[in-house]
C-alpha cells in the first residue's frame, strides 16, 4: 500500500479507501499511511501531504499502531485465497486426469485427491492434511464472498 500511496493520482486504489480502511483498524493500510507520514516528515514535505493524510496524521497521533500482522484468531482471507484456488484446482484436474482416483475420501484400495493434494503442499511447506483440502474445497463457494466482505465490508460508501 506504500507505493499506491506514492503513486498519488494514478494509484489504483484511492487515497480514500486507504485511509478509510486504515480509520477502521485495517492493519496494512495502517501500516502504510504512518510509513508514508514519517517519510514525508523526514523529508520536510508533511505540510504538502495531501488534507486526508495529515488529518489521518492528528488521528493517528492518540493511539498506537496496529500490529503489522493480522491476529491469528481471525481469518487470514486474502493470504489464503491464492492457496484455496490453486487446491480446489489441483483437487479437479487429478479428478479429472485420473477418473478412479477417489474426490475427497481415501478408500482402502486408494488415497483420494485430496489427500494427493495434502501431500504434495506438505512437502513444499505448506503444512496440511487430508481433512483440511476436504475443508477448503467443500468451502470453494463462499470463498469470493468471504473475500469481498474482508476488503470492503468495513469501508463507508457515502
Amino acid at each position: 500500500m506504500v507505493r499506491q500511496l506514492e503513486r498519488g493520482e494514478g494509484a489504483s486504489l484511492p487515497l480514500a479507501y486507504i485511509v478509510a480502511m486504515a480509520d477502521a483498524e485495517h492493519p496494512p493500510a495502517d501500516h502504510a499511511l504512518r510509513i508514508y507520514i514519517h517519510t514525508a516528515i523526514d523529508a520536510d514535505r508533511f505540510n504538502h501531504l495531501p488534507l486526508q493524510i495529515r488529518a489521518y496524521a492528528q488521528r493517528a497521533l492518540t493511539r498506537p499502531p496496529l500490529p503489522i500482522g493480522y491476529p491469528s484468531n481471525q481469518a487470514q482471507v486474502v493470504n489464503d485465497y491464492t492457496r484455496d484456488v490453486a487446491i480446489r484446482f489441483l483437487v479437479d484436474q487429478i479428478v479429472a486426469r485420473w477418473r478412479a482416483v477417489p474426490q475427497l475420501y481415501s478408500n482402502q484400495t486408494r488415497h483420494s485427491a485430496a489427500w494427493l493434494v495434502a501431500l504434495v503442499f506438505t512437502r513444499h511447506g505448506i503444512k496440511l492434511a487430508e481433512q483440511q483440502v476436504r475443508r477448503i474445497y467443500n468451502g470453494r463457494q463462499t470463498s469470493a464472498r468471504r473475500l469481498a466482505e474482508f476488503l470492503i465490508g468495513d469501508l463507508p460508501f457515502e
